[in-house]
């Protein structure tokens, strides 16, 4: 290759470098890349996180006759005082008899219903009613299976049925309800006339809530002195005790139970003796949050460790075998906007104000915000913190007048700017 051929192709091939390059700067500075995210509404809680253990007022059942045991109650079914909890059978046979007879009962029971209640049902239900509570049902129903209360699965399926069976009769098809209903009922006063009654009874000494379980641990700490648990007593784990024979089950009475967990000085600070909390959770014994009240803050000084003791009304079936379960206690919770740590900064803002004497002045002050797109602009926005988390704030979507510097603040839904560079209010992008 000649060397003007060369110089023209070099000249060439820098010009075209030169044209990329400036083009490149050119998009740069009007095409700089962003990234947004939506401003959502949010609710979130400090949490202290500990070790809890329940404290219930519980009483063993103890039964000293002989036979097979059938219990007429499910764990955290309440009972009246005397009243029944199990009933004794000479042999499995028998329990096995009469567990057949009130499952037949139930089902009988259910079809009464449907039929005494058939020509209501179809006047003053329509199947839209009936389909919207049989989708609730069913959700009712993977609730119960969910949260492992399989106790529950029966009276869940049940219902569902019921509910079913109501759709029949409202949608005119033929149910063979009475032919189902004379059978059963044929079917149990055979099973009535064959199987042999219970030879006793297991009663509950005591109104409350039936448990068919123990652990040993009934008596560990004293109900009636819960609030008077000691730091060193705490510490000190329970020792389980052996459970007798000839017990079969407890009884769990009085409105309240307790969960008496240790805490850190620092968290002892965020609660208050007969305030609320904003709730507890049981990550590995219930899903839902537990209301509770602070009882008592049992500490040497207001920065020392403490023993909390939390006071508890609710109750459930899951709740009601805890015993040491990992608790996490929400304190502070607060609800506002969403704002990724990303996404703030600190910039200058200006208004006009009027001096005292009558002659209007611009102030410039720095606050903290973040920038929003509107279209393809860029708008600096005020932000008024309600509390800090790891990774995002949550900030106030109504904050007072005198809270901002010139009463622009981020708004629900908003696109809020998290990456990008080059970023001041009113760019183009």
């Amino acid at each position: 290759m000649s060397n003007k051929v060369f110089k023209r192709v070099a000249a060439t091939l820098l010009a075209v470098l030169l044209l990329f390059y400036v083009g490149l700067q050119i998009y740069n500075s009007n095409h700089s890349s962003i990234q947004t995210e939506t401003a959502t509404y949010m609710t979130a809680s400090d949490t202290i996180e500990t070790t809890g253990y329940i404290v219930r007022n519980e009483t063993y059942l103890t039964s000293d006759a002989g036979g097979v045991l059938n219990y007429v109650l499910e764990d955290g079914e309440s009972v009246k005082e005397n009243g029944v909890v199990a009933q004794i059978y000479a042999s499995a046979e028998d329990a096995s008899a009469q567990n057949q007879i009130s499952k037949l009962q139930g089902e009988i029971d259910n079809l009464e219903r449907l039929t005494t209640a058939a020509d209501q049902i179809s006047l003053s239900t329509s199947p839209d009613v009936i389909d919207g509570q049989i989708t609730a049902q069913i959700n009712q129903f993977l609730s119960v299976v969910n949260s492992g209360n399989y106790s529950g699965i029966g009276g869940a399926r049940d219902e569902l049925t019921y509910l079913l069976n109501q759709r029949q009769i409202i949608t005119g098809k033929p149910n063979g309800y009475t032919d189902r209903l004379n059978a059963l009922k044929s079917q149990l006063e055979s099973m009535k006339a064959q199987a042999a009654g219970p030879i006793g009874t297991v009663n509950s000494p005591a109104a409350g809530y039936f448990i068919g379980s123990t652990d040993g641990y009934e008596t560990s700490f004293s109900y009636d002195s819960v609030k008077e648990i000691t730091l060193d007593q705490l510490d000190q784990e329970p020792v389980q005790q052996p459970v007798a024979d000839n017990v079969v089950g407890k009884v769990v009475s009085g409105l309240n139970w307790y969960v008496v967990c240790k805490v850190s000085g620092t968290d002892s600070l965020q609660l208050e003796i007969g305030e609320k909390v904003d709730g507890i959770t049981m990550p590995f014994a219930s899903t839902g949050s537990i209301p509770a009240k602070v009882v008592a803050i049992n500490q040497e000084s207001r920065q020392s460790d403490a023993v909390v003791v939390l006071e508890c009304s609710y109750m459930n079936n899951e709740l009601s075998k805890v015993r040491k379960e990992s608790v996490q206690i929400a304190v502070n919770t607060h609800s506002g906007i969403m704002v990724n740590k990303k996404a703030i900064h600190v910039e200058p803002v200006m208004k006009v104000i009027d001096d005292g004497s009558g002659r209007q002045v611009k102030q410039e002050v720095m606050v903290q915000g973040v920038y929003v797109l509107y279209g393809s602009e860029l708008v600096f926005k005020e932000i008024v913190p309600l509390s800090t988390y790891s990774t995002f704030v949550l900030c106030d979507p109504n904050p007072e007048e005198d809270a901002t510097f010139n009463g622009e603040t981020i708004k629900l839904y908003d696109e809020v700017v998290v990456g990008g560079t080059d970023l001041y209010d009113g760019k183009i992008v």
